[in-house]
């Protein structure tokens, strides 16, 4: 018996032994980010203060490692990841009790952009011209065959439309009267355009009818608008818009230039438009929709035509709007480009000039610009002017001397307005935070 006994122990020992020397399983690791987790994934559990210990990041920043399940943990930055950040996790190598990392494990991974959205933005747009003697003829997307491609660039691509769209109405008893075909909505959809002011001088050249079929036909063509609308409130609640999670609020306003725009006011059952010398409503619609936006844009239809001056109201305006609480002023109605001011860290456009309009006998209406804007939930991040000619209703990017030329002019007139400014290729980069 004490010899059945001492065999067993000797085997029990010898097996004990034996598996004390087989060899220790390889830990397996692999690791993925999905903003804005970093997660490791290991074959054998390792304890959490053990893995954190034999972690490193470069750059270096203060983490936590906690176990998600079995094998599973997740990195976590004690603030948050940097943003547009390249990043190198490294695992040293480490053993435990059956299992072993023999050698350095490393994934590299880069942190996403801050969030932000695209704008490209042009001036005035009246088509009337094109419908009654050009478009009939044409494909509807040939007005802007030759600048779409950079329009869609943008996530929000404003315009300001300088007429109704209707086939309604009689026409105002003033100078100029315009109003374009329905068939003219094709064009601005095709082209990118995914927003408008209404709020101008012509929005009711042929009354309240031709008003209330724009604003159908925009509403059937997915096309956003404000400035105008089927009631007061209406008018005055503008667009809203929700991109890459930054909410974005664009309001519109016209001027009252002579005795027959006041008769054009919306009212609490009148279809029409609203006017920025209204000063206590303009501060207090802009200060409701900051309430919830991040970004609140304000187009304003202003100044005096066919100059490139800015005058004392679009400055008195255009600042009254950013202290209420606008991140951007676009203007338009001078026909002509004017300058940009940064004021407060804010861009006043105090013309964006005309963009798709019949050609002009003053060679300083066929000129313009588009800006591209990089909004970011502070506002605007970046701002690039790219210098448009008119062509013959058939706007297009010039290159050669008359983009040089151009390219002079509105330095000029950012230089006129004390705006800081550097050439980045083909466009004008506007520094908004000298």
């Amino acid at each position: 018996m004490k010899t059945i006994r001492k065999l067993f122990l000797t085997g029990l020992a010898f097996f004990l032994i034996a598996a004390s020397c087989s060899p220790p399983v390889e830990l397996d690791v692999t690791a993925e980010y999905d903003d804005p987790s970093l997660t490791l994934a290991l074959n054998v559990p390792v304890d959490e203060t053990l893995l954190a210990e034999q972690l490193t990041l470069d750059p270096a920043i203060p983490v936590s490692v906690m176990g998600q399940e079995k094998g599973i943990y997740e990195i976590r930055p004690l603030d948050s990841w940097p943003e547009e950040s390249a990043f190198t996790l490294t695992l040293k190598p480490f053993h435990i009790p059956g299992a072993v990392l023999s050698r350095p494990f490393t994934f590299s991974f880069q942190t996403p952009p801050p969030p932000g959205y695209d704008l490209v933005a042009v001036g005035d747009v009246m088509p009337a011209y094109l419908t009654s003697k050009k478009l009939q003829h044409y494909d509807p997307a040939y007005p802007f065959s030759r600048i779409a491609p950079l329009l869609k660039q943008g996530d929000l691509v404003f315009a300001n439309l300088e007429c109704p769209v209707s086939e309604r109405g009689l026409p105002a008893q003033k100078t100029y009267t315009f109003r374009a075909h329905p068939f003219v909505m094709e064009a601005l959809a095709s082209s990118g355009i995914n927003i408008v002011s209404l709020a101008n001088n012509h929005i009711l050249d042929y009354g309240r009818d031709a008003l209330e079929d724009t604003l159908a036909l925009l509403e059937e063509h997915g096309i956003a608008y404000a400035g105008a609308g089927r009631n007061e409130a209406h008018a005055r609640k503008g667009a809203a818009f929700e991109m890459n999670g930054i909410k974005t609020a664009v309001l519109a306003y016209s001027g009252v230039f002579n005795h027959v725009y006041p008769a054009w006011r919306a009212g609490p059952e009148r279809p029409g438009t609203v006017y920025y010398c209204e000063r206590e409503q303009l501060i207090a619609d802009i200060e409701k929709v900051r309430r919830w936006a991040d970004v609140v844009i304000v187009s304003l239809h202003w100044g005096d035509e066919y100059t490139h001056r800015v005058n004392r109201e679009q400055q008195e305006t255009g600042r009254l709007a950013v202290d209420s609480g606008a991140d951007l002023v676009l203007g338009h109605h001078s026909h002509t480009p004017q300058g940009i001011e940064i004021y407060k860290g804010k861009p006043i456009v105090y013309s964006l000039g005309n963009f798709l309009f019949y050609p002009f006998s003053n060679h300083i209406c066929n000129e313009s610009y588009i800006i591209k804007v990089r909004i970011g939930k502070q506002g605007v991040e970046k701002i690039h002017l790219l210098p448009v000619l008119l062509g013959d209703s058939r706007p297009y990017l010039p290159a050669g001397e008359e983009a040089a030329r151009l390219r002079a002019l509105l330095t000029g007139l950012l230089d006129e307005l004390g705006t800081s400014w550097e050439i980045e290729g083909d466009a004008i980069s506007v520094i908004t935070d000298p």
